[in-house]
């Protein structure tokens, strides 16, 4: 067996030697330099391949670090409810017309008189919604005129867009 592989070793050190007579000298330094070439590409592509590693391992803590936000969104409040709070409200005022349109109530008055009770309707439903049974309604005032500004019929409008506010879960 030891002397199979001095055999061996002999003949790989006699094709070394050979070689150049054989293939040539621009033949083997053109190899040399394309050997020499992937090595430089294997150690440069290790390299960065260690970078990446190492952002997407900060990358990950960052992620890890940022809290998660829950969301608001605005819904529709349901027509019936919306009606029922208007049936309460048109007890309380009335001198007042109550008047609705898809999720905005209209509150109009014929004669600028009925300011006072006018406005006392609008803070019933901007600042008296979540005690008169629209918990977590958002109001927002879409149109408000008094007087000339309004129309020949009303002197007093205001148009009041209800929402509900719903809070989703952070994903």
């Amino acid at each position: 067996m030891a002397w199979g592989l001095k055999k061996s070793s002999m003949s790989m050190g006699r094709f070394f030697k050979e070689l150049p007579e054989h293939v040539g000298q621009k033949v083997i330094m053109a190899a040399a330099i394309i050997w020499a070439f992937a090595a430089v590409m294997g150690v440069y592509t290790s390299i960065k391949t260690q970078n990446m590693i190492e952002l997407r391992k900060e990358l990950q803590e960052v992620e890890a670090l940022t809290p998660l936000v829950p969301s608001l969104k605005n819904v529709e409040v349901s027509r019936d409810a919306l009606e029922d709070f208007m049936k309460r409200a048109k007890k309380s005022y009335r001198n007042i017309n109550f008047r609705m349109d898809n999720s905005t109530i209209i509150i109009a008055a014929n004669s600028t008189r009925h300011f006072a009770e006018f406005r006392e309707s609008i803070g019933y439903i901007q600042n008296g919604a979540r005690q008169n049974g629209g918990n977590a309604w958002h109001v927002s005032v879409e149109k408000l005129c008094i007087g000339r500004e309004c129309d020949e019929e009303h002197k007093l409008i205001a148009a009041l867009n209800i929402t509900k506010v719903l809070l989703e879960k952070p994903t």
